[in-house]
């Protein structure tokens, strides 16, 4: 009896393990180029199903460690299976099953920064200003490098704005980013274009007034602020969120090494990460 997987960014895997709940049914190795085939015997009676019935193996991976360089992050890892050879217990008829079964990818990185809404970002009774705080989000350099965010490098953070406004002056909205460990603007952009301005809309944060540096195991705060002021009627209402509908809706840098290829709002974002939601009473 023998399972052939198919093992993307091998090169990247040492070890592979293959567990029933949280029984080792196998190891191996992996290694090697990518992406690459590894047939895998197991003595009989390794794994029982009864018949019309089924059962769960999970993979799991010991991975390569790596370097900060552009080519060793980003890189696709995912596990499949080619073939399965079984053999009925009662008959002892071997069965072949040769769909192939894909796994998830997985982006491979020494570092990426991990997203979440900070437990005081506010929420709840909008009081119109010209310096309303909208969101506090935290941001979790996760790994062995510091996570930056600099101008230089292409960097930036696409922030979704859903908002509800009865009248405007036309004039279009503006929102800032900072630090909120420090105070410093980091970047400050109009939303939307012209004639847009009552519409939910998005904007883009590229740290043009300064950069971001997350040591690695540390979490800073990112803020949201805007002005309100012309959201003064009854019913007006704003939130802001990051999408994962693009992976480029995050662009990151590792350790301040020069590239624009970070790009992992899909996965970094997924489900969406929505601050609290202000409205006018």
């Amino acid at each position: 009896d023998q399972l052939t997987f198919n093992v993307t960014g091998s090169n990247r895997v040492a070890t592979l393990y293959v567990y029933n709940g949280s029984t080792l049914l196998k190891s191996f190795p992996a290694g090697g180029t990518s992406a690459q085939s590894i047939t895998v015997d197991f003595v009989d009676n390794t794994l029982l199903i009864p018949a019309n019935t089924s059962k769960v193996i999970t993979v799991k991976a010991d991975l390569y460690t790596n370097t900060t360089a552009v080519a060793d992050n980003e890189v696709d890892v995912a596990v499949g299976i080619l073939d399965a050879d079984a053999t009925g217990k009662s008959s002892g008829t071997q069965v072949t099953d040769t769909d192939d079964i894909s796994g998830n990818t997985h982006q491979y990185y020494r570092a990426y920064p991990k997203f979440t809404v900070n437990a005081s970002s506010p929420s709840g009774t909008l009081i119109p200003s010209s310096n309303t705080l909208l969101a506090i989000f935290d941001v979790t350099a996760t790994g062995s490098d510091d996570v930056t965010f600099t101008l230089g490098d292409g960097d930036l953070i696409v922030l979704n704005i859903s908002q509800s406004i009865g009248d405007s002056d036309g004039l279009l909205e503006t929102f800032e980013l900072r630090n909120y460990e420090n105070g410093t603007s980091l970047d400050t952009t109009a939303a939307g274009a012209a004639g847009t301005e009552i519409q939910s809309t998005t904007v883009t944060f590229d740290f043009t007034d300064a950069d971001f540096i997350v040591s690695a195991g540390t979490t800073k705060r990112l803020a949201v602020y805007s002005n309100t002021q012309e959201l003064e009627d009854t019913g007006d209402s704003i939130q802001v969120w990051l999408d994962d509908n693009a992976g480029a809706n995050l662009t990151f840098s590792i350790d301040e090494v020069n590239t624009s290829t970070y790009d992992d709002a899909q996965i970094i974002f997924r489900g969406d990460i929505y601050a609290g939601a202000f409205s006018k009473p």
